[in-house]
Order: structure tokens, then C-alpha cells, then sequence
């Protein structure tokens, strides 16, 4: 009988609000007794958290679907992982200085400032 649990998809971490350790070391075939060293050289060769690489490729790639697909700051935001759009909103302006919309609309009118952003 084939295991159920096998037979359930994964989830993605890049979209998943907390990545799980245990999980990504899975991915990685990673020993789990292993994976704070891991996590220790993580943080060295990026020089952040896994959960903060996490929250960097999420908000780049919200940025991404707002610029290329027109994409309304909400819509983006659900779209890689977001449940709260007000925790979406605090963490693309911490992360890029400025709020969803208006940073997007500034990226449109300087697309020369998307290329080096």
C-alpha cells in the first residue's frame, strides 16, 4: 500500500510563511543532525537567515508581478505567500524604502531604476 503521505504534494518554502528546517534539509539531503551546521553556513555565504533570504525572494518576486503583470499590491503579495497585505505592505517598504504601489509606480516611470533596484 503506498504511503499517503508520500502521495501528498509538497509544499512549496519559497511561498509557506515559516520554511521548515527538517523540510528544506530534505530538499537538500541534508542528515538532520546536520542542519544547524548548515543553517550556521546559510547565514555565513548570504549573510541571513534562511527565513530572511525566504522574505527577500518573496517581496523581489512580488515586485517582479507587480511590474511585468500589472499586478495590484494585494494580488502580488497573495501570489507568493502573503496571507496579510498589511504585513506584505510593512515588509516590501522596510525591504525596498518605499510602499508597494508607490515604489512601482516610480520603477515604471525610471525603468532604469528597476535594472540596478
Amino acid at each position: 500500500m503506498k504511503d499517503r503521505a508520500a502521495s501528498l504534494p509538497r509544499p512549496d518554502p519559497l511561498r509557506e510563511a515559516s520554511p521548515q528546517l527538517p523540510y528544506l534539509g530534505f530538499k537538500l539531503a541534508l542528515d538532520p543532525a546536520n542542519l544547524t551546521r548548515a543553517h550556521h553556513h546559510f547565514k555565513v555565504v548570504t549573510a541571513m537567515s534562511p527565513l530572511q533570504y525566504q522574505k527577500q525572494i518573496r517581496l523581489h518576486e512580488a515586485r517582479t508581478l507587480m511590474l511585468s503583470r500589472g499586478m495590484d499590491a494585494a494580488s502580488a503579495g497573495h501570489e507568493v505567500g502573503y496571507d496579510s497585505p498589511s504585513q506584505f505592505s510593512r515588509e516590501y517598504r522596510r525591504l525596498f524604502g518605499a510602499p508597494p504601489v508607490q515604489d512601482a509606480q516610480r520603477l515604471r516611470t525610471q525603468p532604469d531604476l528597476a535594472m540596478g533596484a
